[in-house]
């Protein structure tokens, strides 16, 4: 970072720093704050400000109220008259406000200053307070709501980044372009840091994916239609074309629902069905982007819909917004800068079901593939050949695909039902979206609110992370990325496969904690039958599976206070464990219950993680003795939202149970799914991507340091075959790092299933696990008084249950090392006790 000045032109570089959530950020800026303060001393000042979305920074309460969509609340601030962003303007434009004068520059000024106390610009003097003084966000929003300054916050920030020299924000300020020219943040030449960089690639794609629902097209065209029917005359010719073509565009995009098969095609191939490549998307885009016209259409369209609704007399009910959308125009606008900077290797999908339709690993299911030995992924390559990587075009060539049977059945019964459903030969049928006009479509929204049809979306699903982050590296000076799960590392490296291996430098850095604090066991067998624990799909019904789980995590968790977190691989292995246990587990259930808070995440649920949290905090205040439960268990879901970017510091976690490994999800044909597996689709884009690569590499070149690339073409086939485990150890190490918060921070740990014990599996392991689990070997019993007695307190937990559910477990004879299996785990338990008991929490 520095700043100087060299022939008339000012040298200034910036670092952003980027992470996820806006709590993130905040810690970092109270972080730099410190290192601030000591560089100050040494007359180094260093202006720093933090960059959030409206949602953040609004401080006009009327519209935070009226809008609690983001997107709503983007286009009031954008559309409405706010005092606070006129006080903006104002003050940019140099436009003096008669206010009392606030802020003073310096008290040698004071004597200049006292004949312009009335007519004084404060925006100056505020732009100041927040370049030298460095407030965070909350203090900003306080100044500017003060009654003699009144501007807005947010334009305010933006106004500052180009002042700044270290500029703290979200990731998608950087990753998307548009939002990044929006904000007029320029990356040439300057520094970029991407904290939390195991996600980077998954942010990446989502920067560059977007999904518009067939309501939400037809809702624009129709309102166009009437747009142009009223003002056509008053238009000039180019608007009125403009106009034309972005209603054929809509048409198009609707035909392209009813009139293909597969629900999965690449951009080429979707190019071609569609005949969007008779459109010139570049002209309707730079419309939509650089005109009025998408304001003027909301506005538009609001009039129509409150004509209408007076006319007929009713209230306008708000469970239509989902199918009436006056932002749609944006959205489309917003598909459409996507599709033109998406490329050969992106995806479009059409989702008919009313959620993102896309697997997260949240809820992939388990894979047996590495029950024995590492195989490859057995996909459908969905892939074409040729053609650029740019925007999409006519001449790109196509790739052929399956047709799907079961879409094509379901889509046939669809349209019969809508057409039985339409009794009055005035309603249209919505498969062929063939509505006349505005209001027919409302009534037909308010008489259909429950269409399914209209929800169908129509996607972009990119994956071209290095392609697109390619736009990035080629201006920068440096990146950064940092996280603590960011092994293997080659997933990361494809991400700068342009470049040349002498330009990336690579740091690894110890775990800060003590090795001392941390106790680790993996659990690879099943207490009442005696076989292997295996938590694939085909066990997930297994009742004797099932109670083992609830059995080990019962004795697990019995005696570790406070906070025990359990994580499952996906939302439905969590359900079906659930619902055993508040059926025919109902007794073990009970049981837990008497020494513990039981907590279930669910989807969409926010209130688990606060109610887990107070009831810890409650515990704590509770006298030991008077204490009738001793801590809380948290059941929750790797990959979701609970299992990463959370603080369980302390007493919130101190033990960790991984229950299954979340592989990727398979079916047999990806294209006859109503569901994708994105993750599928990431695996054949590195394939294809490196294999573009190495074509592209020029075998006769003369400087060999700098021909060497990053990674040789067997490093990425050797990724491509593992690429579904690590992504899945990947996650579960992010599981493992909810706890060990900080140096004195500790917590024992737990692997519910055999499949750890494989050599590749393991391999994948933090080296912290590792090393603890490679010593275990090397620990004896504990003292025998202390064994036994431990023995019987297990054995009158587990004769207890074995007996109760006797009708469950079928094999009651005699398994030969049955008693030594029992043995090694009551000498587990032991240890687990002393190692919490030496940490004096027990």
């Amino acid at each position: 970072m520095y700043r100087c000045v060299h022939r008339g032109y000012s040298l200034f570089s910036q670092i952003f720093i980027c992470s996820r959530t806006q709590s993130q950020l905040n810690q970092y800026f109270s972080e730099l704050k410190k290192i601030e303060k000591k560089l100050s001393k040494e007359n180094l000042p260093i202006n720093m400000i933090i960059i959030g979305s409206r949602k953040h920074l609004c401080i006009n309460e009327k519209i935070m109220k009226k809008c609690p969509n983001v997107n709503e609340l983007n286009e009031a601030c954008r559309s409405s008259k706010c005092k606070y962003k006129e006080g903006f303007t104002e003050m940019v434009l140099e436009k003096k406000k008669k206010k009392k004068k606030i802020f003073y520059e310096s008290s040698s000024d004071s004597n200049s200053s006292k004949e312009e106390n009335d007519e004084i610009n404060n925006y100056i003097l505020i732009k100041k307070l927040i370049n030298t003084k460095n407030i965070d966000m909350n203090k900003i929003k306080e100044i500017c709501r003060h009654d003699k300054i009144e501007i807005c916050p947010y334009y305010m920030c933006k106004e500052n980044i180009q002042n700044a020299d270290i500029i703290l924000l979200p990731y998608i300020c950087i990753l998307n372009e548009q939002i990044r020219n929006n904000l007029k943040i320029n990356i040439k030449n300057n520094i970029i840091i991407f904290d939390e960089s195991q996600n980077i690639i998954e942010n990446i794609n989502n920067a560059n994916s977007i999904g518009i629902s067939k309501s939400q097209i037809i809702f624009t065209k129709l309102v166009l239609k009437k747009y142009i029917q009223k003002y056509e005359n008053s238009l000039n010719n180019n608007n009125v074309i403009m106009i034309k073509q972005i209603i054929i565009y809509c048409d198009l995009l609707l035909k392209y629902f009813t009139s293909i098969n597969e629900s999965v095609s690449n951009i080429t191939r979707f190019m071609l069905l569609s005949k969007l490549d008779a459109l010139n998307l570049n002209n309707i885009s730079a419309f939509l982007n650089n005109s009025l016209f998408c304001r003027k259409f909301k506005i538009f369209a609001e009039v129509n819909i409150n004509e209408y609704f007076k006319k007929s007399n009713k209230e306008r009910p708000s469970i239509i917004s989902a199918y009436v959308n006056t932002s749609s125009i944006y959205l489309l606008c917003e598909f459409t800068n996507k599709l033109i900077r998406s490329n050969k290797y992106d995806s479009i999908y059409i989702n008919k079901n009313d959620d993102n339709g896309i697997y997260n690993n949240s809820d992939l299911e388990d894979d047996n593939q590495y029950n024995n030995k590492t195989e490859t992924l057995n996909t459908n390559n969905n892939s074409n050949t040729g053609g650029s990587n740019s925007s999409c075009s006519s001449k790109r060539p196509g790739c052929s695909t399956d047709n799907n049977v079961e879409a094509e059945k379901k889509r046939k019964l669809q349209n019969n039902t809508n057409v039985i459903g339409t009794k009055n030969k005035n309603e249209p049928n919505n498969s062929n979206d063939d509505f006349s006009d505005l209001s027919e479509y409302l009534k037909y929204i308010l008489e259909n609110i429950k269409d399914m049809i209209l929800k169908e979306k129509i996607e972009i699903i990119s994956v071209s992370s290095c392609n697109n982050f390619q736009n990035i590296t080629k201006d920068c000076n440096n990146i950064i990325l940092i996280g603590g799960t960011l092994q293997p590392i080659e997933e990361f490296l494809l991400l700068f496969l342009s470049e040349k291996k002498n330009k990336i430098k690579l740091y690894f850095s110890d775990y800060i904690f003590k090795k001392s604090n941390i106790f680790v066991r993996i659990m690879p067998t099943n207490l009442l039958t005696f076989n292997s624990i295996d938590n694939t799909y085909k066990n997930r019904f297994d009742r004797s599976h099932l109670l083992n789980i609830a059995l080990q995590i019962y004795i697990l968790t019995l005696y570790v206070n406070y906070g025990n977190i359990v994580f499952f691989s996906s939302y439905t292995f969590l359900n079906e464990f659930m619902n055993f246990l508040y059926n025919e587990g109902k007794y073990i259930l009970e049981k837990m219950k008497k020494k513990k808070f039981l907590f279930f995440e669910k989807k969409n649920d926010n209130n688990v993680l606060k109610n887990y949290m107070t009831n810890i905090i409650n515990i704590k205040k509770q006298d030991n003795q008077m204490r009738i439960k001793n801590g809380c268990i948290l059941f929750c879901v790797m990959n979701a939202k609970l299992s990463e970017g959370i603080n369980f510091h302390d007493d919130f976690c101190r033990n960790i149970l991984i229950v299954g490994i979340p592989f990727f999800k398979h079916e047999k044909n990806n294209t006859s799914t109503s569901n994708i597996n994105k993750n599928n689709l990431v695996l054949n884009y590195y394939k294809e991507y490196s294999k573009d690569r190495s074509k592209k590499n020029d075998p006769n070149t003369h400087d060999i340091s700098n021909s060497i690339p990053i990674l040789s073409d067997w490093q990425i086939s050797q990724m491509c075959k593992t690429y579904e485990l690590k992504c899945a150890m990947k996650i579960v190490n992010q599981c493992i790092g909810r706890s060990l918060r900080h140096i004195n921070d500790f917590s024992s740990f737990f692997f519910l299933d055999q499949r750890f014990n494989n050599p590749e599996i393991y391999d994948c392991f933090p080296t912290f696990v590792k090393t603890h689990l490679n010593d275990i070997k090397n620990l004896g019993y504990t003292n025998n008084e202390i064994f036994q007695k431990e023995k019987q307190n297990f054995h009158e937990i587990y004769d207890d249950i074995k007996n109760h559910y006797k009708h469950i477990i079928t094999n009651q004879d005699p398994i030969k090392d049955s008693q030594n299996y029992l043995k090694n785990f009551v000498t587990d338990l032991v240890h687990l006790k002393e190692f919490h008991k030496k940490m004096n929490y027990l």
